[in-house]
């Protein structure tokens, strides 16, 4: 069972960091929201409102056990390790070896996903301005056109973007609030009848099972936790205060994005048509794309395919600066120490090489992005956030005392995560 603070020290605890607490829950929101939410409303908006409720049940119980649990871990370290670092310790050295593959693998389909979406969502707001018809031979210079152009600037100005973004995703987060209440007036009474007609059992179990997993996906903010972990035993030594506080902050983070997304996917859900959201599923592109394409001419309509492209922009970049990091640091503690710069140098020119060829013949091909979302990220996120957390505490004698209904439930969550699209699709 994760740990509570005794009635004595709960004083103490709510007044200690009232604006850092607030600025990591900040942190944390913003982690989460990133463009993977730009195709939740699509999967919503087939799914109806009593899937989107039966999930949401489901959801606030999974989400807060899964980060405090993997938050659990770096915290018991006493060096200040982060998550992978400290799970390696309990594992074989090609157990931690195959979990950092795991984790690059699962940065690079991302990078897959956002650089289909941007070639699709630019395409398609171009083409909405009449400057480019999206034949293929428009599809293969455009990709190479973003992805040459984005590779050059995590190459040479990655400085500046780390500035940058964390600006630019607070300007984002507030641009999709705005777009959500801004799409209030526009809810329509038939469109909530058929949002709310209630499914057969075997429809709310196909939809369930295909919602699940992105909605997962969309409020998983775990890679910046270890960061979190530092920072609170750096200003609470008492173990038992700093897992209190630490527990609050994920708790407030997790409240705080249900409601963000539920407004965001419900003002969507009552104003679009199930017919135009399963239109833009087969059409590969995301709900802010979608509402160019129904608002075109109104200010809407301009703001949307904005929005959409800014957040496929920050989201590709800030998964591409920790994919390099984690690259570089995997072939680091493979080579020998004494690597110069100029290897280093060598060892990126090849990363950026290698990965633009990787992703360049994708975006050509138009993946579908859903499919990628639900069969491959949800998936392998599930297993850093749900599975590992839940089987170390299980099965690491270390974590005896915190063994409890909340890591089976996580464990029996990751394990759905899992699987589910993969049914809901055959089904």
């Amino acid at each position: 069972m994760l740990s509570t603070s005794p009635p004595d020290t709960s004083a103490t605890v709510a007044t200690e960091l009232p604006v850092d607490a607030f600025s990591w829950v900040l942190a944390l929101f913003g982690t989460a929201v990133g463009a993977g939410i730009l195709f939740l409303p699509i999967q919503v908006g087939q799914s109806g409102f009593w899937v989107l409720l039966l999930v949401s049940l489901l959801i606030y119980p999974t989400i807060y056990l899964g980060h405090s649990l993997y938050a659990l871990i770096p915290s018991r370290v006493v060096d200040g390790a982060d998550f992978f670092a400290a799970v390696g310790r309990w594992l074989p050295r090609w157990g931690a070896v195959l979990l950092h593959l795991l984790f690059i693998s699962w940065l690079l389909i991302l990078l897959i996903a956002y650089s289909i979406s941007l070639t699709n969502d630019l395409g398609d707001f171009l083409s909405n301005q009449q400057w480019l018809a999206i034949t293929m031979p428009h599809r293969i210079w455009l990709s190479f056109c973003i992805l040459t152009t984005l590779m050059l600037l995590v190459r040479f100005a990655r400085p500046m973007l780390i500035r940058i973004l964390g600006g630019l995703s607070l300007l984002l987060i507030m641009l999709l609030c705005l777009v959500s209440v801004a799409l209030v007036p526009h809810w329509s009474g038939s469109i909530a009848c058929d949002a709310m007609v209630v499914p057969t059992p075997f429809i709310l179990l196909k939809q369930f099972l295909l919602l699940f997993p992105l909605l997962t996906l969309s409020f998983m903010f775990f890679p910046t936790l270890s960061s979190l972990v530092r920072d609170l035993r750096c200003r609470i030594p008492d173990p038992l205060r700093r897992q209190t506080r630490l527990n609050r902050i994920i708790r407030a983070a997790t409240l705080a994005l249900m409601l963000f997304l539920l407004l965001f996917v419900s003002s969507f859900m009552l104003t679009i048509s199930k017919a135009n959201f399963s239109a833009a599923a087969h059409e590969n592109i995301s709900a802010l794309a979608l509402l160019g394409n129904l608002y075109t001419g109104t200010w809407l309509g301009e703001l949307g395919p904005a929005i959409s492209i800014v957040a496929l922009l920050t989201s590709f970049l800030g998964i591409f600066i920790g994919y390099r990091e984690s690259l570089l640091s995997l072939v680091s503690c493979r080579q020998r120490a004494d690597q110069g710069d100029t290897t280093v140098a060598r060892y990126e020119n090849l990363l950026h090489g290698l990965t633009f060829i990787i992703l360049w013949p994708l975006a050509i091909a138009n993946v579908p992005v859903m499919a990628i979302l639900g069969d491959l990220v949800a998936p392998l996120g599930a297993i850093f956030l749900l599975i590992v957390p839940a089987g170390v505490v299980l099965y690491i004698v270390d974590f005896r005392a915190d063994r409890g209904p909340a890591a089976r439930f996580v464990l029996l969550s990751g394990v759905l995560v899992l699987v589910a699209y993969f049914v809901g699709t055959a089904l």
